[in-house]
C-alpha cells in the first residue's frame, strides 16, 4: 500500500479538496481527497479484519479490496463532481483507466504485485467483482467511502448531519448471497 500511496497519481490527491469550494463556507474544510482515501483504506482494513473472523476472504481478495478502497478517488479532479458534469466523464472511469494503464506508475505498481491485480481492483471499483460484498464495500449505500466522508466532513465543517456509530456498523456487518448487510 505504501508503494501505491507514493505514486504520482495518488499523491496528486493532496491538492484536491474533498469539498471543493466548501472551504469558503466552512473554514475548517481544508481536508483533501488524499486524507479521505487513506481513511477509506483504514476502514476497509478494519472491516476486512472483522469479517475475516467469520468468513473466508482470500489474501488476493483482501489485497484487491484494500487497494480499491485506497484508490477509489484517484480519478477525481478539481471541483470533484461538478467537473464530471462539465467533462461528461465520471471519476470512477478515470480511476479505472489509471489502474489498468501500463503507462501510469499506479498501474505499474499494481502489476508488479500481481499481473491480475489491476483488473481485480478495477472490477471492484466498477462494481462487477465477485464476491459482490467486496465491491459493495467500495461503492454502495453502505461503503467505506461514505463511512469515511460522512464522519470526516462532519468533523471538518462542524456540521452534525453526518454522525453515526461507526463501531456498531463495523461489528454488525455480515456477508450473505446478496452481499453486505447487518445482523
Amino acid at each position: 500500500m505504501i508503494r501505491l500511496i507514493d505514486t504520482p497519481e495518488f499523491q496528486r490527491l493532496r491538492r484536491i479538496k474533498q469539498l471543493g469550494l466548501g472551504l469558503y463556507t466552512y473554514q475548517g474544510a481544508e481536508h483533501s481527497r488524499f486524507t479521505h482515501s487513506l481513511g477509506a483504506l483504514h476502514l476497509m482494513t478494519r472491516i476486512l479484519d472483522q469479517l475475516s473472523d467469520r468468513y473466508q476472504i482470500s489474501d488476493r481478495d483482501h489485497a484487491a479490496a484494500r487497494a480499491a478502497a485506497l484508490l477509489h478517488d484517484v480519478g477525481h479532479g478539481p471541483f470533484s463532481h461538478a467537473m464530471e458534469n462539465v467533462l461528461g466523464v465520471h471519476h470512477e472511469q478515470l480511476t479505472m483507466q489509471a489502474v489498468l494503464s501500463a503507462e501510469t506508475e499506479l498501474g505499474q505498481t499494481l502489476s508488479s504485485y500481481s499481473r491480475e491485480l489491476p483488473g481485480r481492483v478495477s472490477s471492484i471499483i466498477e462494481g462487477t467483482f465477485k464476491p459482490a460484498a467486496l465491491a459493495q464495500l467500495v461503492s454502495s449505500q453502505l461503503d467505506v467511502d461514505r463511512m469515511d466522508y460522512l464522519l470526516r466532513d462532519s468533523l471538518m465543517t462542524g456540521a452534525k448531519y453526518g454522525l453515526y456509530d461507526l463501531e456498531w456498523i463495523i461489528n454488525a456487518l455480515q456477508i450473505d448471497e446478496d452481499g453486505i448487510g447487518f445482523i
